[in-house]
C-alpha cells in the first residue's frame, strides 16, 4: 500500500520508514 505508507509513516515510522 504505497498510498497508506505515507500516512503510516507518521504514526508508525518503523512500519514504513520509506515514507
Amino acid at each position: 500500500m504505497k498510498l497508506n505508507t505515507g500516512n503510516f509513516s507518521k504514526a508508525e515510522p518503523k512500519q514504513s520508514p520509506s515514507g
